[in-house]
This record gives C-alpha cells, sequence and structure tokens, in this order.
C-alpha cells in the first residue's frame, strides 16, 4: 500500500482543554476519533530503562555496601552500555568509579606502573620498550604494569588507594579523558566501548521477514491510510 506525506501548513491555538493521558501496559492499538495510538506504554514511552543487579561490596570479610551492575535495556540519549558502579555505606557515590576501563598514559597522561631510567629501559625486550612512554617532566621512561602505583606524565608517583581520588582525576585529566570516552557513547558515531557487546540481533531470515510482511498486511487492512 503506497503511504503519501502531507505537510502540516498551520498550527492554531486552541487554548487549555481538558485531555487524557492515555497509557497501555501491553502491546496493543488504541483507537478513537479518528486517532491511532500505538505502543503507548510505559516501556515505550520512557526515554531511559535501566535494569539493576546488586551484589555484596566486601573488604576482608565485611560488608561495607553494595555493588551495582547497570545494564541499559532502552536509551535514547546515548548508546546503552553496561556499567558498575559501588554504593558504600560510610561514604557517598565516587564519581570517579569505572573511568579506570578509559584511563591509558596516552589517553590522558596516567598509568599504573613505574618510571626506570635509561639503563633500565635499555635491558628490556622491544616489545616492552614499546609498552613505555618517555616522560618529558623527569627524563625517565614510564613502564605499565600491574603493581601498586600510578605513575604520571607532570612525573609524581601515587600509592594505588589514590587512585579513585581528585589526585589522579585532575580537572584536566577528565577532560582530556571526556574527549576519549564521548564518542564511544554518542549515537552516530562508529566507536564501540569494548566493554560489552549488544546481546540482541535483528533476525534477517526470510521466514521472519515474511512474518513481518504479513503483519504489515494485516495493520495495513484493519488501519486503511486516507490517500487523498
Amino acid at each position: 500500500m503506497n503511504m503519501k506525506k502531507k505537510r502540516i501548513v498551520s498550527v492554531e491555538s486552541v487554548g487549555e482543554r481538558e485531555v487524557f493521558d492515555i497509557s497501555t501496559t501491553e502491546n496493543v492499538y488504541i483507537t478513537d476519533n479518528g486517532l491511532i495510538n500505538h505502543n503507548s506504554g510505559i516501556v515505550y514511552g520512557s526515554s531511559v530503562i535501566m535494569n539493576l543487579a546488586k551484589a555484596q561490596l566486601k573488604e576482608s570479610t565485611e560488608v561495607v555496601g553494595q555493588r551495582v551492575i547497570a545494564k541499559a535495556q532502552k536509551n535514547r540519549f546515548c548508546k546503552p552500555t553496561p556499567c558498575e558502579f559501588e554504593i558504600r555505606f560510610d561514604t557517598s557515590l565516587n564519581p570517579y568509579k569505572g573511568l579506570q576501563d578509559y584511563v591509558t598514559w596516552d589517553s590522558c597522561g596516567v598509568g599504573r606502573g613505574k618510571f626506570i631510567d635509561e639503563k633500565e629501559y635499555s635491558k628490556l625486550t622491544a616489545a616492552a620498550q614499546s609498552a613505555c612512554r618517555l616522560c618529558a617532566a623527569n627524563g625517565q621512561y614510564f613502564m605499565p604494569n600491574n603493581g601498586r602505583n600510578i605513575c604520571k606524565e607532570d612525573g609524581s608517583v601515587y600509592p594505588i588507594d589514590d587512585f579513585f581520588t581528585p589526585k589522579i582525576f585532575t580537572q584536566d585529566v577528565l577532560e582530556r579523558l571526556d574527549k576519549v570516552i564521548s564518542p564511544l557513547f554518542t549515537y552516530g558515531s562508529n566507536e564501540t566501548t569494548g566493554l560489552a557487546e549488544l546481546d540482541h540481533e535483528v533476525d534477517e531470515s526470510e521466514e521472519a521477514q515474511n512474518e513481518l510482511k504479513a503483519e504489515m498486511d494485516r495493520l495495513y487492512d484493519d488501519f486503511p491510510l486516507d490517500e487523498n
């Protein structure tokens, strides 16, 4: 069936009138007074729907809070990507939790590792040397590892306990991270987060396409459009 677009030629105010918010809990059609309202339930009208799961956050054997995993079922504002955060009983939410997935020496001048001098650098294998970065502030090389120190490009070194603090995440670091993170979550970009893949796929089989076509034909028969 051919559908035609119609241009709105004018909009006039009719004053204040009593209206009704029609919503449903299921995927249905509502027809009244020449209007069709489709998918009007809260699931369809909401801009963001989050599924939350929680687990105990422990330090040694003591429960100190909740660990929350949030998975977007629907998000109209950015690419739906799972994330994890902590709610502690003794403090407020830490705004830096989660940023560790994007922190690298190349992205913001911060890295977990240590500084080594030229002599130590020369003893490394070619592969290990390629992972190192020269720090202009102290003339040494930053070598990434899983140690207990956090190094910054200004030559400073912090214990790993200071990682999720303003000592590491200064305004400059946050602004540089924003340039890296924003494209990963913005619709229309080709970047991917690399954290998780969407767990739904479009069924493009011939059988699924035929079922969809039959359903659309039925809807056109039930609700014919005015072609005049």
